[in-house]
């Protein structure tokens, strides 16, 4: 994104387009915003995946039926509703990264439009 930004900048330079480079700090700004907030939830969502397949594992050492019964839930220290809570929000990281990712696409449409005008 940084080189296609610069792209712009220079080309700017040789053809002036009104309003271009006032949008290249905008769409850098946004662009690394969301970078940012992207890796963060890949991160929260990595850290909840092994803890679900930590809990996975353990269902299957247990009895290898998969049913885990309610006191071996509380000796990992999580209950049959914090294990639930976590996979919801596994599942709403989920969403926001796929939705970060479109927007992100969006960005780069944009700054395609940008080059191409």
């Amino acid at each position: 994104m940084e080189v296609l930004l610069r792209g712009v900048e220079k080309l700017c330079a040789v053809y002036p387009l009104p309003g271009a480079l006032e949008r290249v700090p905008v769409i850098r700004q946004k662009w690394q915003a969301q970078s940012n907030t992207l890796a963060y939830y890949e991160a929260k969502i990595a850290e909840q995946q092994e803890m679900l397949d930590r809990i996975a594992q353990e269902r299957m050492m247990n009895d290898g039926d998969g049913d885990v019964e309610m006191e071996d839930v509380e000796e990992v220290g999580m209950t049959e509703e914090d294990l639930r809570r976590e996979e919801e929000e596994v599942r709403e990281l989920d969403k926001r990264k796929r939705d970060l990712q479109a927007r992100l696409r969006a960005l780069d449409a944009d700054l395609g439009g940008l080059l191409n005008v």
